[in-house]
């Protein structure tokens, strides 16, 4: 019986039986109330018995084990580190520490590629963030990232074949017009199919850290005011978070690495091409002039995009603040230990005319940022967005 129906039914039963309550009074054949549970029952029928379980054992354990069932979310393992169980955090979990953002997004798996990462940005840089617990991998982007065609722009002259490509098109030889359309337009400085100006991401970061059999309790979000990308999870060693957003105000990518308790945060930060994009369209196969400068303090990337074409470029600055412990480079990486934590801070800036003076002015621009997470943070609120006070932002764990 559906819901509605049986409410409507026994209401209208319970109205009838107590109304009938005035006019039977007690008798010694029974009193009102049994009377009235009898017109109770003739009215809304008797009570279905409890139904008796025909299937067969064997059946039920064959359902219950059936692939397309629905079953508890579960990340079998990470992609980067196939060694490692991850398990997510529950809702229970997740409602009682108050950790996914009023207006933002959560998930309870790493991404297994950068295009399945959480992303944060501030119009002019962005990231996508994978989340992964020990391997992580961060994709920079800058708006400006394209690359350069070779000038100058001269349209095809075709135009003396019109007539006979349109008279091949009436008498149906099509794939003769083409033919002949394509190589005359082959002659000219613009080829065939040419690509449009290809974006390029600027670097990927990966920051691999000591891992562990199984992570538990495992959560990523994005929280839409802030365009704060937290990651939690749990391991042998207490409860983790790494945060990172994209300052508005001062145009930088923010990343915090802690730890728990009486943990440290040990990591292997590198900075490298994203593998993707770097070649020109068509049959160019001219590459991009990339180079590293590293150092403890600070990574830089650089690269000329196509020094055939122009002298255009970008470089991007990883300022590294630490506190504690210990930093060395190691075969291009940048190996820190037993720090209580550390942050970095990340400015990508495009050049029409690449220099390293243009470099050296970003390194130093970067120098004057006061690394305070919090501050930075709030202030990126406070001129991003006109929503709720900076205050009712959840807290971590």
């Amino acid at each position: 019986m559906k819901r509605r129906v049986f409410l409507l039914k026994t209401a209208v039963a319970a109205s009838v039986a107590s109304s009938l309550e005035l006019f039977f009074p007690s008798t010694a054949t029974g009193t009102s109330s049994q009377r009235s549970s009898r017109i109770f029952h003739q009215i809304s029928g008797p009570t279905r018995p409890k139904r008796k379980e025909i299937r067969s054992a064997d059946y039920l354990r064959r359902a219950k084990a059936d692939k397309y069932l629905t079953k508890s979310p579960a990340f079998a393992e990470s992609k980067l580190t196939p060694a490692v169980r991850v398990s997510p955090m529950s809702l229970e979990k997740r409602l009682k520490r108050n950790l996914v953002p009023p207006h933002g997004f959560c998930s309870f798996t790493p991404g297994r590629t950068t295009s399945e990462g959480i992303t944060s940005g501030n119009g002019e840089m962005n990231i996508e963030l994978m989340g992964d617990p020990y391997s992580e991998q961060i994709l920079f982007h800058h708006e400006n990232l394209l690359m350069p065609w070779k000038r100058p722009f001269e349209a095809p002259k075709v135009a003396d074949i019109f007539p006979q490509v349109r008279q091949m098109v009436l008498n149906g030889k099509y794939r003769e017009a083409v033919d002949i359309a394509f190589k005359e337009m082959e002659k000219g400085p613009i080829k065939v199919n040419t690509w449009p100006h290809r974006t390029i991401p600027a670097f990927l970061m990966h920051l691999d850290f000591p891992k562990t059999a199984a992570v538990s309790d495992y959560l990523r979000t994005v929280n839409f005011e802030t365009g704060e990308a937290n990651v939690y999870w749990n391991d042998e060693h207490g409860d983790w978070l790494r945060q990172t957003f994209t300052s508005r105000p001062d145009n930088v990518v923010v990343q915090l690495l802690t730890a728990p308790g009486e943990q440290s945060v040990n990591v292997r930060i590198t900075l490298q091409s994203a593998g993707r994009g770097m070649r020109l369209g068509g049959n160019n196969s001219s590459k991009s002039d990339v180079h590293q400068d590293n150092n403890t303090e600070r990574l830089i990337y650089k690269c000329r995009l196509d020094p055939s074409t122009d002298n255009s470029g970008y470089a991007g600055v990883s300022r590294v603040v630490r506190s504690g412990g210990s930093a060395r480079m190691e075969d291009g990486a940048l190996v820190i230990e037993n720090a209580s934590s550390v942050m970095l801070l990340t400015r990508i800036e495009w050049f029409a005319d690449y220099s390293g003076e243009n470099v050296d002015s970003l390194r130093l621009a970067l120098e004057e940022i006061t690394p305070d997470y919090q501050e930075l943070l709030e202030m990126a609120y406070q001129q991003g967005t006109l929503a709720k006070p900076f205050s009712t932002m959840p807290a971590g764990p």
